[in-house]
């Protein structure tokens, strides 16, 4: 099953990682640049149509890139 997660920031005890992350790091720039919705598209024969929901294909795909 192909499963999608909305983003919403959460606070933590008056903690916010998006406010301590500065916005000139690699990684904001390059999610400014880059549209990852393709990579739907892409992993879609990745996934069961049964069964529990699966993680979604953005956070599967950095798994994979951070395992490599």
């Amino acid at each position: 099953m192909q499963g999608k997660k909305h983003f919403t920031d959460k606070v933590v005890t008056r903690f916010r990682l998006s406010e301590r992350v500065p916005a000139h790091t690699f990684y904001r720039q390059l999610a400014e640049l880059v549209d990852w919705t393709f990579l739907y598209e892409e992993t879609q024969f990745l996934y069961s149509h049964t069964g529990q929901p699966s993680p979604t294909r953005s956070c599967f795909s950095s798994w994979c890139w951070w395992a490599a």
